[in-house]
C-alpha cells in the first residue's frame, strides 16, 4: 500500500509540472513520459516506453548521441543543455523544434535512471530572431543612410583640382569612417584669386559628418557672396553658433592667393597650423592660430594676416588625423615626423609631398587603420 501510494505521488508530481519530462533507464530505454511530453512530442506514452531516448531526436543526430549517453551515464551530474548549442526535438509526425533540456539523475538498486526536463522554446527562438531581424533591418537601414551621406560629402568636395600655369596643388582626403568630419575645397574668386579650405570638425560619426556640411555650405555661401576671409570667416563663426546645439565646433583654415602675385592672405581659426615653405631661405614656418575655433562664442574675432607664396615655396595643410595617429605601442605620429617628412620632401612636386607623409602614417600605424579622419593638402608655386 506504502509502494503505491509512493507511485502515486511520482506519478502527480511529474505531471504537474510544466515541463515535459521523460525517464530513461542507463541504457536510454523510456520508462515515464508524463503528459506534457506526450503533448510536446505528439505520442502517447505507451508508444514510447520501451524505446530508446533517441526517438526524440532528428534520425541525424541520434548516432552521435549515443556516444553523449555513454558518457553521462559514465558520469552522471545535474547540468542543463542548450546553453551555447542548438538542440533538436523531432515529433512523432517528423517535425523537428528547437528544445531546452535539464538533466539529472536517481540511482537505485535496478541501477541509474536519468530524468530529462524538455521545454519547447520554439516561441523563444522566434522572438530571439524578430530581434535578429530588426536589428539587421536597422542596421541595414543606417548603413543605407551612412552611404547615402558619404556620397553627399563627395558631392560637396570639389570634382577637380585647380590647374593654374605656375602652381602645383594635390589633396588626399582618408575618411576614418563611411562619412568624415573633414572637408576641404578649392574656391576661385573673381577668375583671379583662389581660396583654399581645410577644416575639421571636433567629432566623429554622423553628428560631425552633417555639422561639416553645415559649414562648409555656409562658408561657401559667404565666399562666393564677396565676402573678406575675416568677415566671412566671422559671418560664419556667429551662424554656426547660433545653430550648434550639440556642443560641436570646427577648426578651419581660410587661405586667398593671387596666382601672378603670389600674395596671400589667411585666417587660422584655432586649426593646426600649416607649414609654409620657403625655398630662397630653406626653412619652415607654421601659420599660427588667428582665432578661436568656429562654433564656440559668437563674439569671437578672427585677425586676417598677409604673406608672400615666392617660386619654390609651397604650404602644407593637414588635420589633426595626421599628428595624432597612434601606432601599437601608444606613440603619435606627431609634429617631429610630420616635418621630418615634409623636410625629407621638400624640393619634390606638391602630389609627390602628400604621397610621402601619407606613406609615412600608413607604415607608422600599420597593421591598424587610422582611428580619425585624415586630409592632407599642398600648394605649390613652380
Amino acid at each position: 500500500m506504502k509502494r503505491n501510494s509512493s507511485l502515486y505521488e511520482f506519478d502527480a508530481l511529474i505531471n504537474t509540472t510544466p515541463l515535459a519530462v521523460v525517464i530513461t533507464d542507463g541504457e536510454g530505454i523510456i520508462e515515464v513520459v508524463n503528459a506534457k511530453a506526450e503533448v510536446m512530442f505528439g505520442y502517447e506514452s505507451r508508444e514510447l516506453l520501451g524505446k530508446t531516448i533517441e526517438v526524440l531526436m532528428p534520425e541525424g543526430l541520434r548516432e552521435n548521441h549515443l556516444k553523449h549517453r555513454a558518457d553521462y551515464i559514465a558520469k552522471p551530474f545535474t547540468r542543463l543543455l542548450g546553453i551555447g548549442v542548438d538542440l533538436i526535438g523531432r515529433r512523432k509526425g517528423g517535425e523537428e523544434f528547437p528544445v531546452e533540456i535539464g538533466l539529472n539523475y536517481h540511482q537505485n538498486g535496478d541501477g541509474i535512471q536519468v530524468i530529462s526536463y524538455i521545454t519547447d522554446i520554439t516561441m523563444r527562438k522566434q522572438v530571439e530572431q524578430d530581434r535578429i531581424n530588426l536589428i539587421e533591418t536597422d542596421k541595414a537601414s543606417m548603413e543605407q543612410e551612412m552611404h547615402m551621406a558619404h556620397q553627399v560629402q563627395l558631392d560637396l568636395l570639389p570634382g577637380e583640382i585647380p590647374k593654374i600655369p605656375g602652381w602645383s596643388f594635390a589633396v588626399k582626403w582618408l575618411p576614418a569612417g563611411e562619412v568624415a568630419g573633414d572637408f576641404y575645397d578649392f574656391i576661385v574668386r573673381n577668375h583671379t584669386d583662389v581660396d583654399l579650405v581645410i577644416a575639421d570638425v571636433i567629432d566623429k560619426g554622423m553628428p560631425a559628418a552633417l555639422f561639416m556640411v553645415f559649414a562648409h555650405t555656409a562658408l561657401r555661401a559667404y565666399i562666393d557672396s564677396g565676402f573678406s576671409l575675416k568677415d566671412g570667416i566671422t559671418r560664419t563663426n556667429r551662424l554656426m553658433c547660433q545653430e550648434s546645439s550639440q556642443g560641436l565646433f570646427v577648426t578651419l583654415f581660410l587661405t586667398c592667393f593671387n596666382p601672378k602675385t603670389g600674395e596671400t592672405f589667411y585666417v587660422n581659426a584655432g586649426h593646426n597650423p600649416p607649414l609654409h615653405y620657403q625655398y630662397k631661405l630653406d626653412r619652415f614656418t607654421s601659420l599660427r592660430k588667428t582665432g578661436m575655433a568656429l562654433g564656440i562664442d559668437a563674439q569671437a574675432t578672427y585677425e586676417e594676416r598677409a604673406m608672400q607664396l615666392q617660386p619654390g615655396d609651397f604650404i602644407l595643410f593637414y588635420t589633426d588625423g595626421v599628428i595624432e595617429a597612434f601606432n601599437a605601442g601608444g606613440q603619435d605620429f606627431g609634429m617631429k615626423r610630420l616635418q621630418q617628412v615634409i623636410s625629407d620632401h621638400r624640393y619634390a612636386a606638391a602630389e609627390e609631398i602628400i604621397m610621402s607623409l601619407a606613406t609615412a602614417v600608413e607604415e607608422f600605424i600599420a597593421p591598424a587603420s587610422p582611428a580619425d579622419d585624415i586630409t592632407i593638402m599642398v600648394v605649390k608655386r613652380l
